[in-house]
């Protein structure tokens, strides 16, 4: 077994394992807990749970101070844990079984090699977390992170976080060291990174410290735009909500609530993340002859000007009545009267 997490009488302590992770020097937070089949948050319709932070500002509190665990966890005994991998100098591969990802990794296996040589958990929903030293190589939290081809594995590096034994799920099933799992992670092999960075798309924003204040007003739709942005990169649930409330703490004035911040990342997050191949598809141009383009019948509405089902602009030099031959249009059209005649005048009404 990698790490031990169980108490002597077998019964996970999970501040004992918060402990020992930050002993290692894994940075750790509390998340909340699965009861009886739900988040302990209370929220019915919860998107993520027994994984999302218990804390004001999630992952950005995670620490390796013993003290601060040890109030966390005599306020929350139950708290799920979570390890913040960028800080803890983790990059974790997680399969992800909903989404196809034990046939990807498969498929990486027999491409590349094995992946169970390091760290492995086993994960609440029966899934696998890989768990490889970063070695200083920045890696951004995708749930792309493999591209189109490898469905279903994702990776939790800058930005993200995971689930830690003995955590519970809310299948009632705890996370829990792999039995044969060694006691240190290994350094991430070069074949990884290589399949990783091929897959990556633009790398994720980062805060800008010299940017120019976020104000009343703007602040909801600027962390909204900035979240849209991170989604179509590809970037993870956890990562994006991470980076948004760091927005809004360094350049929202004053700062929103860390609720109405972590409300406006779900909402975001909710939108499948942006696939650049299918965009690619989606888009097409197509040019014609304007001989082939076959001649439509159309039913002129007014003065050989305006027809039916087709744009009309009307313009004319300020104070030529533009407005008024307007309104006068659709007041005739809405009323079924006769449409008004045409007399001379500097305008023009085109189709």
């Amino acid at each position: 077994m990698g790490i031990d997490t169980r108490g002597n009488d077998s019964v996970p302590k999970m501040l004992d394992a918060a402990l020992l992770y930050a002993r290692r020097g894994w940075f750790v937070f509390p998340l909340h807990t699965a009861e009886n089949g739900r988040c302990s948050c209370g929220n019915s319709a919860c998107s993520s749970p027994a994984k999302h932070p218990w804390t004001r500002n999630g992952l950005l509190d995670a620490t390796c101070d013993a003290t601060q665990i040890a109030v966390w966890w005599s306020e929350k005994p139950y708290a799920n844990i979570g390890i913040a991998t960028e800080a803890s100098g983790l990059a974790v591969v997680d399969v992800d079984v909903k989404s196809g990802g034990l046939e990807s990794l498969e498929l990486l296996i027999q491409e590349f090699g094995r992946l169970d040589d390091t760290m492995c958990v086993l994960t609440g929903g029966g899934g696998q977390h890989y768990y490889f030293a970063s070695s200083g190589n920045v890696l951004v939290s995708r749930v792309t992170a493999f591209g189109t081809q490898y469905p279903g594995i994702d990776m939790r590096a800058r930005g993200g976080y995971v689930v830690a034994p003995p955590s519970s799920h809310v299948s009632g099933v705890c996370y829990a060291w792999e039995a044969s799992s060694p006691e240190e992670p290994l350094k991430i092999p070069q074949w990884l990174l290589e399949v990783v960075k091929s897959a990556s798309r633009a790398p994720m924003h980062k805060v800008n410290e010299e940017a120019l204040p976020v104000c009343k007003g703007q602040r909801n739709a600027t962390l909204a735009r900035y979240a849209g942005s991170l989604r179509r990169q590809g970037v993870s649930a956890e990562a994006l909500e991470a980076s948004l409330v760091a927005l809004n703490t360094k350049q929202c004035r004053p700062p929103l609530e860390v609720r109405e911040v972590v409300a406006i990342a779900r909402s975001i997050v909710r939108y499948a993340p942006h696939d650049r191949e299918t965009s690619k598809q989606a888009v097409q141009i197509v040019f014609r002859r304007l001989s082939d383009i076959e001649a439509k019948p159309t039913r002129a509405l007014w003065n050989g000007r305006v027809f039916a089902g087709e744009p009309c602009l009307i313009a004319g030099v300020p104070g030529a009545g533009k407005g008024y031959v307007a309104a006068a249009l659709a007041a005739a059209i809405t009323c079924g009267t006769s449409l008004p005649v045409a007399e001379k005048s500097k305008m023009q009404v085109t189709s």
